[in-house]
């Protein structure tokens, strides 16, 4: 159980990874994120937070048009 845990765990942290790194143009030194644009990323990165974590999680919508 403890392992197929540490499975998913790993999983949905290489999913958040990828989450984020498609939207770091958003924070490149040129431009200034909205407000939704940081609140997306912060709660991609509390994502291990959640109370479920990792078997019931919730993902942020990402900001539309983005």
């Amino acid at each position: 159980d403890a392992e197929l845990t540490a499975i998913k765990s790993d999983a949905v942290i290489a999913d958040r990874h990828d989450r984020l790194f498609k939207t770091d143009w958003w924070a490149t030194s040129d431009r200034t994120m909205t407000a939704e644009q940081t609140a997306y990323r912060q709660a991609l990165r509390d994502i291990t937070e959640q109370e479920g974590f990792p078997t019931d999680i919730t993902w942020p919508t990402k900001p539309e048009g983005n």
